[in-house]
């Protein structure tokens, strides 16, 4: 007898998934939109040092001396996208709208902080993105009413999704959504292999056994970032990724077991920023960027398991993936 079987006698699994279903599909996108949540938050409690750091960056070069206000402006006009944006998709009223708020404020996020060159945080926005979109094409009038309309479906998985048709409108942005989702994880990829290539202290501090580790790292990325992007596998992939994303943010970015530091010592380094003057960074900036990466992080997950819970879409090698094949029941005539 095999697992599945096992497990079908045993366990109302049928109830159990649209139990897991109703949870997941209300969870998730809270997850995703975490980071609009704790921006919105900082922004507010700190509007004129954000503004004044926004006016410091690419429109004081730009723009002189008018930055100060156009930089008080923008920033207001972003803290009424965020919040306007994950309202609507929260409340369910024109919730395609308030994903494409949140994608423009992403878009613009890191040129209002001066950040385009720092690849990682455009690679985390990036991914963001992909979340952004794979929520608006389950979110959209015409991919609710699909699947309103469908006929009774007999197979089930514990993945999470029905197996559907979806608009072509709504598989073209699933596709873009996944083909940017593992943006985060490209970038790391070609990090590790130009710092084992090109780093001479990187080579010189590496044994054969780290070198091992770091190839078989770069291999299951690379495998990772493929079948997610192509739709093989997609649901598992992100599903490993966004539990690795995880515990990853619970190791690197604690921020609230440094929430009392008096001193840069017993805080943790201070990632990079795009013009970010060490000499005037206290530890309470340190920990408002360790509690920003956070957030931003957990968005990422959150975004990974938007995939697991809808799936690749119709434009996938594998549109309708299973993570767990339940025994499909017959109908007696």
């Amino acid at each position: 007898m095999n697992c599945d079987h096992w497990l079908h006698e045993r366990v109302n699994v049928k109830h159990l998934h649209r139990r897991l279903q109703r949870q997941m599909a209300s969870l998730v996108p809270l997850i995703t939109l975490s980071t609009f949540f704790d921006d919105t938050a900082r922004v507010a409690t700190a509007f004129p040092t954000h503004s004044e750091s926004v006016a410091e960056g690419y429109l004081r070069d730009h723009i002189g001396d008018s930055s100060k206000w156009i930089a008080k402006f923008l920033l207001a006009c972003g803290l009424l996208a965020q919040v306007a944006g994950t309202a609507l998709v929260l409340c369910n009223i024109f919730p395609e709208r308030g994903c494409d708020l949140l994608i423009w404020w992403c878009v613009l996020h890191p040129v209002l902080y001066s950040q385009v060159s720092n690849l990682e945080f455009c690679s985390e926005t990036a991914t963001l993105i992909g979340g952004l979109l794979i929520l608006r094409a389950h979110v959209q009038p015409e991919s609710r009413s699909a699947m309103e309309t469908l006929p009774h479906v007999t197979s089930v998985s514990i993945s999470g999704a029905l197996a559907c048709k979806t608009p072509r409108r709504s598989a073209r942005q699933q596709l873009l959504g996944r083909a940017l989702l593992p943006s985060l994880y490209t970038y790391h990829l070609f990090r590790t292999l130009v710092a084992n290539i090109t780093s001479r202290e990187h080579r010189q501090s590496h044994s054969i056994e780290m070198y091992v580790v770091d190839t078989l790292l770069v291999v299951l990325l690379a495998l990772g970032v493929a079948f997610i992007t192509v739709g093989l596998r997609s649901r598992a992939c992100a599903l490993l990724l966004a539990f690795l994303n995880g515990m990853l943010l619970l190791t690197q970015h604690p921020f609230w077991r440094f929430m009392g530091a008096q001193t840069l010592a017993e805080l943790p380094p201070v990632p990079y920023i795009e013009s970010l003057d060490l000499s005037r960074v206290e530890p309470r900036h340190v920990v408002d960027i360790h509690r920003y990466l956070f957030f931003q992080g957990l968005s990422t997950t959150g975004a990974l398991l938007l995939l697991a819970l809808y799936g690749p879409g119709e434009l996938a090698v594998e549109e309708h993936e299973a993570i767990l094949n339940l025994p499909v029941e017959t109908r007696k005539d």
